[in-house]
This record gives C-alpha cells, structure tokens and sequence, in this order.
C-alpha cells in the first residue's frame, strides 16, 4: 500500500505543490446496546478510503474517495490540486505557509490481551448484558438502565512529501446508564471505562464497581436535596477536574480558535493566567489512554505538552499550519476523524498535574461543596463561560462531608476559576474516555486529574 500511495504522490506532484499528503483510513466498529433487559442494537460496521490534501500558494485542497485503487487516487489527487489552484486569488496575507519537519517513518501497533475480532458477537452481547443486569436488579425503584458497547479498530496510513507512518489502534468502551424513579423524581447514575485496549476491558470489570455504583448513584439522589444557590468553595472529583481541563482549558489551547480570535488565550503565551500550583498537560503517548496515538493525522510525531506550566500558557496545541502561522513548532496535535474529514488541532489525554494534598487536606476545616461525577458540561472558547452539571454531591460544613445533593450546576469563568484554584490533590486518574466534536468531527479523547479544591465557584440547582 506505501508503494501505492508513493507511485500516486510522484506522478501527481508538480513544481507549484508545496506540500501533498494521502491518508488512508480504516474502521471497523461494532456496536452493542443493552437496554432494560434487551438488546436493542447489535451492530457491525466498517467503512473505509482515502483523503488527499494538496498545498500550492498558499492554499489548501482537500478531496477524498472510498475507492482506493491507483486511477481513483490519481483522480482524487487532481481535484485537490485543483481546489488548491483554484483559491489563489486569495491575497497575500492570507495565505497559509507550512514549516519544515524532519521526515519520519514510523509504524504504531497496540498489542492487546484479548483482541475484539477474536470475541464472537455472541459472547460480547452477553458480557453486556449480565453487567446490565446487575444495575437493572440492583432496587425496584430502577425503571430504566441503559449500557452501551462499542470497540473500534482504527487504521491510518500517511503518506506525504516528507514522511510515511501507520498506526493501527483498538478502543474498547462500556458506558452504562442507570435512572431510578421515586414518585415524579427521576434521578440518573452513571458509570463508563474505555483504553486503547481489547476485550480485556470488559472482561476485567468488577460488577460491584461498575453496575451496582451507576445504580447506587441513581437510587441514592432520590433522597437527596439541590443545593442553595450561590458562591461556594467546592472540591472537585477527577471526572469533574478532567472537564474542565478539557471543556474549559483544552478547547481554547486549539491554535485554530486561537488564530480566528475565538479563544481566550489569544495572545497570551508566556502570560500567568492561572494559580502558580496549575500545570495542564496534553499527552497522546500514555499508553492505554483514549487519547493514545504516536504519530498524528499528518505524519507528524505527536509529543507530551505541558499546555499551562506553573499558571504560565507555556504552548497550543498545533496542525502544521497553524504553527507555521504562529511561527512556532509543530507539536502533533493534528487529527481526523475519517478520510473524509481534513485534519485539525485536538486534544488527545489532557488533564490537570496531581500536587501533594491528600483529600483530607483538601477539606480540612472547609465548609461548602464535594462534587463527583459530570453529567454535561458547555462552555464558550470565545469567552471562557462555562457551565457544567455535577453528577452527584455533598455539603460539607468544617471539614465534615455531610447529607447529599442532586440536580448541582455549577458556571464560572475559565481564567478566573483557574486563578481560583486553591489546592490540588496528588490521586491523578484518567476518567473521561470518550469522543470529541469539533466542526462535525469526532475523535477518541481522555481526561482527568486529581481532585482539587477551588473558591468562590457559583452554584445552583437543577430540577
């Protein structure tokens, strides 16, 4: 397939071509859901092609095609180049440039214990579906219980004027949603885990950890009061640490928004913008994480980066073109979610560096609110705005976790709940497997952190 590609690069390059790439891409999905006692959805898929992007003058083409043979990745080539071509009536100064990169070849294969195509359909379906039992029989008050399946094998091969590299990726995630009803009172718990791993995954979930908690979630906020409206010290759980890192902080570290003056980070690179104790990394090189790749969408070795160093925006997160537009260095950060889909700059694991508190030193003499788990959470890149619903929580008064809350939102401003951050616990997890949207794309993610404590946050309650 890499001769392929070369032949098709080499016949279609020209003198004005400043740059070509043809990504191929590979997925094949399958996809269980476990509703209230049945299967509901049973599903394989998997589609496949390739996506080529041609630079000349400044300007991007991008075309793609399911069909990959010679004659249709020729033809496919031509149209982006045609695209290029046909936008350099753009000025000057809005034409894009790219910077030099040292050419790599690399291939990326994830060894795994239990590899999905080895599990029949069958047996899948019913791993599921006694993890969904256990929730579903958990309290008579449980209506409705919801577990949904899904591993993914992933492959992506990139070819380009520098370099060649191919990975080849397995996610595999269980989500399992549980609402437990008490009169007119709905309430919902919830429990999910997903690594760039095999069937192992599943096969290494605890029942009592993972089906009974999300059902125990929902049974127990039955009982529980919203809180009182207001400002308040709260203590957030890693769920709750990794959205804000990644809805609050992560998305306006995207060079892109960055560039279009759609961030709040415009300009202010090697600024203090947080407490000195926040550091906010963005890693795609810890194994196992949702979030796990070693060369990005582009060819381009993807690398650990310390986004907020000491309260201190230290980097962005960078595609080849924005970081020749900032005139700073690629740092692998671009993806694609399809051939279909040019790349762009995402996150991949981020989260934020555990400290030295432990949680008792987190609450000591505190009074205010113990929140775990996130339900949804909305920000605006743009302004920093953010609002989130916490899962679950508790008041805490001197230092003691007292009687618990539902139905929590909490809102606030990025920059000034970062500079709020009082302390930050040493209990780093990863919990936030999931998919990311960004202009219709959706790419595997992670998040987490430990807990950390932070003032003057503005609570309310939902019903």
């Amino acid at each position: 397939m890499e001769d392929l590609l070369e032949n098709v690069l080499n016949s279609v390059l020209q003198p004005e071509i400043d740059f070509m790439d043809i990504r191929i891409f590979q997925k094949n999905t399958t996809t269980i859901r476990v509703e209230t006692g049945r299967i509901s959805k049973l599903v394989n898929s998997s589609y496949s092609g390739a996506g080529v992007r041609v630079f000349s003058d400044g300007c991007w083409g991008h075309a793609s095609t399911n069909f990959i043979d010679e004659n249709n990745l020729i033809k496919t080539a031509n149209i982006a180049r045609k695209i290029a071509k046909s936008l350099t009536f753009k000025t000057s100064n809005e034409q894009s440039k790219l910077p030099s990169i040292h050419p790599i070849k690399e291939k990326t294969e994830i060894k795994v214990k239990t590899h999905p195509r080895d599990v029949s359909l069958e047996e899948k379906a019913k791993s599921v579906f006694e993890l969904e039992k256990v929730a579903r029989t958990f309290d008579p008050r449980i209506v409705n219980t919801i577990f949904d399946y899904q591993d993914a094998i992933i492959q992506e091969l990139v070819v380009n004027s520098w370099s060649t590299v191919s990975s080849t990726l397995i996610y595999t995630q269980l989500k399992g949603r549980v609402t437990a009803k008490e009169m007119d009172l709905r309430e919902k718990g919830f429990s999910t885990v997903g690594k760039t791993q095999g069937f192992e995954v599943v096969e290494q979930i605890d029942p009592e950890e993972f089906s009974i908690e999300a059902a125990r979630k929902a049974v127990s906020k039955l009982s529980a009061k919203t809180p009182k409206a207001g400002k308040s010290v709260v203590i957030l759980d890693p769920r709750l640490t990794g959205l804000f890192a990644h809805e609050c902080f992560g998305h306006a570290a995207e060079a892109d928004a960055v560039i279009e003056s759609a961030s709040i980070l415009e300009d202010m690179l090697g600024k203090q913008i947080a407490s000195p104790d926040v550091t906010i990394v963005d890693d795609p090189t810890i194994p196992g994480s949702f979030g796990f790749f070693r060369t990005d969408s582009e060819g381009t070795v993807a690398r650990r980066k310390e986004l907020l160093v000491d309260g201190i925006l230290n980097e962005y997160l960078h595609t080849l073109e924005t970081a020749a537009k900032l005139n700073l260095p690629p740092n692998g950060s671009a993806r694609a979610s399809s051939h279909h889909t040019p790349p762009l700059a995402r996150m991949s694991s981020i989260y934020i560096q555990p400290r030295d508190h432990t949680f008792e030193d987190l609450i000591e003499g505190v009074t205010g609110i113990y929140l775990q788990g996130a339900e949804f959470g909305h920000v605006d890149p743009a302004t920093g705005e953010f609002l989130f619903k916490a899962e679950q929580g508790w008041n805490v008064e001197n230092g003691e976790i007292k009687e618990q809350l539902r139905g929590i939102a909490l809102s606030g401003s990025t920059l000034e709940t970062l500079r709020n951050i009082e302390a930050i616990g040493r209990d780093l997890i990863l919990v936030g497997p999931g998919h990311c949207g960004k202009s219709g794309q959706l790419v595997p993610v992670d998040d987490g952190g430990p807990h950390i404590r932070v003032k003057d946050v503005i609570v309310g309650g939902l019903q």
